[in-house]
């Protein structure tokens, strides 16, 4: 089983948790498995108000992580996050 922990400057959007454990398996264990985990960076705003690319991390609870981008709003687009 391992466990990631979040760095200073990133939010998990899950309740404010900031740890992520999976098992033997490559599963999201826990309580409340986390989902999503908006990536940010405290360097200024996020698109479309600011310049920066905030991306977000899709974590099935089959272990799969996928990175998105919420400000797509096409949902044929491989980038949005559903």
């Amino acid at each position: 089983m391992g466990t990631w922990q979040a760095a200073p400057k990133m939010t998990m959007a899950q309740g404010g948790a900031t740890t992520l454990t999976f098992n033997g398996l490559g599963r999201a264990t826990g309580p409340t498995p986390i989902t999503q985990i908006a990536v940010t960076n405290s360097g200024g705003p996020c698109q479309p108000a600011g310049r920066m690319r905030c991306l977000q991390l899709n974590i099935s609870s089959g272990g799969q992580v996928r990175m998105c981008d919420p400000t797509v709003t096409d949902a044929t687009d491989p980038r949005f996050c559903n």
